[in-house]
């Protein structure tokens, strides 16, 4: 079951979204080694999924890694979180919730430092869930797959009612030559606005 059903997701500022989306851009430069980065294997669990992980700041030693080195995640397709309809979504999260309970519960491996490997492999499906943006959606961090179903849960009701605006501003990150998925945009935006680095002008 969910984790925590009745906490609230906080609220985007939306009329701030394009400059929290160019901020992130330029703050953190993480494109060219993370958010621009496709895996050589999209369905087997590899040590370049960590690698790349560790370019967001997993910090995952090759042994920490090393129990899933070999998995697969074939079973989860090329899935859209926030265009797929409600019918799929509840089919389909039966089974990313028990591919993603097969690689959970090894020492080390978290929800934060699964999704920061996992995004990479389906970018449109598998948000990062760190802990910023687990309490921004009101979800209770704990280390099961149910965390993370939870969290991808809060964030299609947000990405589909506004899913025009993250539509706008994926493009907006083409013509900043750092084109990212509506999904991601919606989860950056989130730990921009309510993480620990936000810009020196937001308001609180």
């Amino acid at each position: 079951m969910p984790c925590s059903g009745s906490i609230q997701t906080k609220e985007i500022s939306w009329e701030r979204a394009d400059h929290n989306l160019a901020y992130y851009l330029k703050r953190f430069s993480r494109f060219p080694t993370y958010d621009g980065v496709i895996p050589s294997d999209l369905d087997q669990i590899t040590d370049e999924d960590r690698r790349i992980a560790n370019k967001i700041a997993a910090r995952m030693s090759a042994k920490t890694w090393a129990p899933v080195k070999g998995r697969s995640i074939a079973r989860i397709g090329d899935w859209d979180l926030l265009n797929m309809s409600d019918l799929e979504w509840q089919s389909r999260k039966e089974v990313i919730r028990e591919v993603l309970g097969t690689l959970l519960g090894h020492p080390g491996i978290g929800v934060a430092r699964l999704t920061k490997a996992l995004h990479r492999k389906r970018p449109k499906l598998i948000p990062i869930c760190d802990s910023v943006v687990l309490e921004a959606t009101g979800v209770e961090p704990v280390n099961e797959a149910d965390t993370i179903i939870d969290c991808m849960d809060r964030l299609r009701v947000t990405g589909r009612e506004q899913l025009s605006r993250l539509q706008e501003l994926r493009e907006s990150s083409k013509r900043l030559h750092s084109e990212m998925t509506e999904l991601r945009i919606l989860e950056l935006l989130y730990w921009v606005q309510f993480g620990p680095f936000p810009p020196i002008d937001q308001e609180k």
